[in-house]
């Protein structure tokens, strides 16, 4: 004959059997429940550890891997980029801004014949800041120049500063020409 536990309650020594209440859960016949209380928070302490812990060696793993085998080098991470020289476009294409475009043409000058401008004691420029109105779109440029930090602007990070402003109606005339004859 089967033992059964004196602690528990008559209808979960049959299960699968309905009460005679009921079937088991019902407001009749409740099922008991006990949990556990003690230790728990050192338990998934030693869970969150572990996590962590494999988490940083399969991460490391990888790593590994990846500079081992040299597959970030077919990502093309590791190349380095290359100037393109060739363009289309001329400073005569440029409509407006005659003053900053004489003032970029100087620089570009300087850039492509560096050797005749140390002989009269020019310094290579570091860099050029445009600034303007909305609109303009330059690779360096800024709407708002007092609202870069002040390490990208100290001195020895860009040498000018071009404000571009915005074009009259001279400048406009010849934009449109442009954009219309196209």
């Amino acid at each position: 004959m089967m033992q059964q536990n004196v602690s528990t309650p008559r209808s979960l020594r049959n299960p699968g059997k309905s009460a005679k209440d009921g079937a088991l859960g019902m407001a009749s016949a409740p099922l008991h429940m006990v949990t556990s209380e003690g230790g728990q928070f050192k338990e998934q302490l030693w869970c969150t550890f572990r996590a962590i812990a494999l988490a940083f060696l399969l991460i490391s793993g990888v790593g590994a891997l990846i500079e081992y085998r040299g597959i970030s080098k077919g990502l093309g991470l590791n190349e380095e980029v290359q100037p393109s020289m060739e363009s289309s476009t001329k400073f005569n294409d440029v409509k407006d801004v005659d003053e900053a475009k004489a003032e970029l043409e100087e620089i570009v000058h300087y850039l492509r014949d560096p050797k005749r401008f140390i002989r009269l004691g020019g310094k290579l420029p570091k860099g050029v800041l445009l600034v303007g109105p909305p609109g303009i779109i330059v690779i360096a440029a800024t709407n708002f120049p007092e609202s870069l930090d002040k390490a990208l602007v100290r001195p020895g990070c860009f040498d000018r500063n071009i404000v571009v402003p915005n074009p009259d109606v001279e400048e406009r005339r010849q934009i449109m020409e442009s954009h219309m004859s196209k």
